[in-house]
């Protein structure tokens, strides 16, 4: 019985997807919207801030010929690798002093101490953000997207909610929207 109900979800899927309204069905069926409703920042408006080397700080991809629904299946996977694991949370711990901690081993559960630490947590998450975004040029340059310079605060609208649903869903609709006037960043 279940194999059978498999099949003939996977022949109606088959239908759907040659259909002319196959996009509609598949944003459906994928829990998409309809790419009109999303509302988007004008990525084109202002003036990009270039770093040292020249290159823009912030940026967005577009790709000609993509479909909105394969836009945010790839924003999907490539956020994935872009954002870092939720580090665990440090509790207070209690060490016995064994015969290695008299030698001079390690005895709290830092390392580094407290200004170490107090360093670390101001640096971390630039540092993070930083990871992110390249790991979002590598995974989306990997699968042929190409990068346009834009502001910050576009940026920070298209990237920096707190709803990662909604950031998805802007990214895609702008990647398979026309193409930008603007010329593409290398890598």
């Amino acid at each position: 019985m279940k194999n059978t109900i498999l099949f003939a979800c996977a022949v109606a899927w088959m239908f759907a997807a040659g259909s002319a309204s196959a996009q509609t069905a598949e944003a459906q069926a994928s829990g998409l919207p309809d790419p009109a409703t999303v509302k988007v920042p004008d990525v084109s408006a202002g003036t990009p801030e270039l770093d040292a080397s020249g290159d823009a700080k912030y940026f967005y991809f577009h790709k000609d010929g993509v479909s909105f629904e394969h836009a945010a299946g790839d924003f999907v996977e490539c956020f994935g690798y872009a954002i870092p694991p939720i580090p665990p949370v440090k509790l207070p711990a209690f060490v016995l002093l064994d015969e290695n901690a008299k030698r001079g081993g390690h005895v709290g559960p830092s390392p580094y101490g407290l200004i170490g630490e107090a360093i670390g947590a101001i640096l971390m998450p630039s540092l993070l953000r930083r990871s992110a975004m390249g790991n979002m040029r590598v995974c989306m340059g990997f699968k042929g997207y190409k990068r346009y310079p834009t502001t910050k605060e576009t940026y920070l609208v298209l990237n920096e909610g707190d709803d990662l649903r909604a950031s998805i869903l802007m990214l895609a609709k702008i990647a398979s929207g026309p193409a930008p006037t603007s010329e593409s960043l290398i890598s």
